[in-house]
């Protein structure tokens, strides 16, 4: 789960980069309702898969079948033949 772009809390805690304080307008509120939605099991189809805290919840249960049969929250290594040994570098 990708948890947002986070402003910085009202104590002050957490990592503030200044260059993309303009575009941080997730809250930490939000990335807690999505890990507390990940709880249910409706979100079950979600789990194992990439996602972003700022994504609609409604709109990805409403396309539940199309994200499944697409595999389209699944990351992989493209190319990759990952084993014990690593990749078979040719050089």
């Amino acid at each position: 789960m990708h948890p947002g772009l986070v402003a910085a809390s009202p104590s002050g805690r957490g990592m503030v980069v200044d260059a993309f304080t303009h575009f941080a307008k997730d809250t930490q509120a939000l990335t807690a309702a999505m890990t507390l939605y990940l709880q249910k099991t409706e979100a079950d189809f979600l789990k194992g898969g990439f996602l972003s805290v700022n994504w609609d919840v409604e709109e990805m249960e409403a396309h539940r079948e199309e994200i499944l049969e697409g595999k389209l929250l699944k990351l992989g290594f493209i190319g990759g033949k990952l084993g014990p040994e690593g990749h078979p570098w040719v050089q």
